[in-house]
């Protein structure tokens, strides 16, 4: 097990119990809303412990965003990057809120704290897997909006009906008495999370406005939803495997470019790669020919004729000769 990172400042930079570290600061600044008031019953800590904290995970942020700045030749990418003006941004409202929360404490003994809302930001900008879900998610987002347009015009209508029929009646004045009160009725309804309750007064005074919700129910919870659901998996899914198409393209193309080692043989030829008129010229290190797509399949595709024709000279031969010009 290493215990020591390896090379000296990129070593310590991208060390495993570097990034742990930080993960753990990270948390701690998101479950300090557990102490801090108003707090959990039984674990309010005081401000001065609670704060101290803060500080200390803020200044480990600094730091990790200082150490990444060093890597950048161009300084300008590093402030272009936008996870780092996300923590950066983050990191001058959480000394601003810390600094005029302890400042009205202290003399009128009354706060608000702004900034807790911003604290998971640290977690996308540093956790490289959560923000690549982020990322996922909101590529995935832009491809459901009409699904869920879609839904929210079907809950409008049934809310503006709901409204129209039931105003003036006595089965509507629990959750029909204006629009904005109907249509967050249907809402939670197309969640089957206030039902029976809603539907309950409307069909004690007549069975036949079960007819209404049986229809939103049946178009809202069993079809829209899993609409939306087969959509959102879909996208997903897709964005996901665009990108690791695209690493692995990355990665293909990385590797045909690495030069070749001095000494290496080329696959086709035969020839050493580090052949001495080149290096006289300065041309650097040739690399080793790259059999290309077409000709593998070519390759491949000639197998079978070549099984057939293996007890046959003159074929085999000939085959095997077709197979190799590719």
């Amino acid at each position: 097990m290493q215990l020591t990172p390896r090379g000296s400042s990129y070593g310590w930079f991208v060390w495993k119990w570097t990034r742990w570290t930080l993960m753990f600061f990270v948390a701690l600044d998101m479950g300090l809303a557990i102490f801090e008031v108003p707090a959990v019953p039984g674990l309010a800590l005081p401000i001065f412990a609670t704060m101290t904290m803060e500080t200390l995970c803020l200044a480990m942020f600094a730091v990790r965003l200082a150490h990444a700045a060093t890597f950048y030749r161009d300084k300008r990418r590093f402030w272009r990057d936008k996870k780092h003006i996300a923590a950066m941004a983050t990191l001058v409202l959480n000394v601003v809120d810390m600094t005029v929360y302890g400042v009205t404490m202290s003399q009128w003994n009354v706060g608000l704290r702004f900034s807790r809302i911003f604290r998971p930001l640290y977690l996308i900008a540093f956790a490289h897997g959560v923000r690549r879900g982020v990322r996922t998610v909101r590529r995935t987002l832009r491809d459901i909006v009409g699904v869920m347009v879609l839904l929210w015009l079907l809950i409008a209508a049934f809310g503006l009906l709901a409204l129209e029929l039931y105003r003036d009646r006595p089965e509507g004045a629990l959750a029909f008495y204006d629009y904005m009160e109907s249509f967050w009725s249907f809402y939670v309804l197309s969640t089957n999370s206030n039902n029976p309750d809603v539907t309950i007064p409307a069909y004690t005074a007549s069975r036949w406005n079960a007819v209404l919700f049986v229809v939103f129910l049946t178009l809202g919870l069993f079809i829209m939803l899993s609409v939306v659901l087969a959509v959102a998996y879909n996208n997903y899914r897709k964005v996901g495997r665009r990108r690791r198409y695209a690493c692995t393209r990355a990665r293909l193309h990385q590797r045909r470019r690495r030069p070749a080692a001095p000494g290496a043989v080329s696959e086709e030829r035969g020839q050493r790669a580090d052949r001495t008129p080149g290096h006289v010229r300065g041309h650097g290190v040739r690399r080793p020919l790259q059999i290309h797509g077409q000709r593998a399949l070519c390759a491949v595709a000639a197998v079978p004729a070549l099984l057939r024709a293996q007890h046959v000279g003159g074929e085999g031969q000939a085959a095997l000769r077709r197979a190799r010009r590719g």
